[in-house]
Formats: C-alpha cells, sequence, structure tokens
C-alpha cells in the first residue's frame, strides 16, 4: 500500500508485508526523488532511518512481518512517473 503521511508533509507511507511464510530479503528500488526513508511503527510514529543509495532501501522480512516506511521526497513534482516504485524480493536470507 502506497498512501500519503497522516501528518499532511507530502511524505509518502509504504506498507509491506512478507507473503510466503518465510525469512526474505529483499530490495526495494525506487525512482521517486527520496531525500530520507524511515521504517515506522503503524502509527507511522518512532521513526528509524533507513540506508537509501541510488534508489535503493534493504530490508529483511520475518515470516508474516508488516513494515511500514516512510519517505520524505526532495521535490514532488505532477511528473513523477507512476511505475516510479519497484520491488525485488528474493527468498530466503542471504
Amino acid at each position: 500500500t502506497l498512501k500519503p503521511a497522516e501528518d499532511g508533509t507530502g511524505d509518502l507511507v509504504l506498507r509491506l508485508y512478507e507473503s510466503k511464510r518465510t525469512a526474505t530479503r529483499c530490495t526495494l528500488t525506487t525512482l521517486l526523488p527520496v531525500q530520507n526513508a524511515y521504517q515506522t511503527d503503524m502509527l507511522e510514529e518512532q521513526p528509524q532511518p533507513l540506508s537509501i543509495q541510488s534508489g535503493q532501501i534493504s530490508l529483511d522480512f520475518r515470516p508474516f512481518e508488516i513494515k511500514t516506511l516512510r519517505l520524505s521526497l526532495i521535490n514532488v513534482t505532477a511528473s513523477t512517473p507512476k511505475n516510479a516504485l519497484i520491488s525485488q524480493h528474493s527468498p530466503g536470507k542471504s
């Protein structure tokens, strides 16, 4: 799920979950101009900084885990491509 942050800042909130009952490492790849990325709780509070390099964020999931990410964008424009968010996934931990 992708939605605007509840606080009206223009940040995006992304909810991801692991649905195959296995520990998973994935790389979230985006073309959006992300300035900062955070993992938060479900209420979008208690932000923990995540490393983002070249539009990629590495994530590790436990079985059935839900993660909430908050993305702060550098400059939001109407010209941002609709396919700017891509997720790559590889089962099991490497």
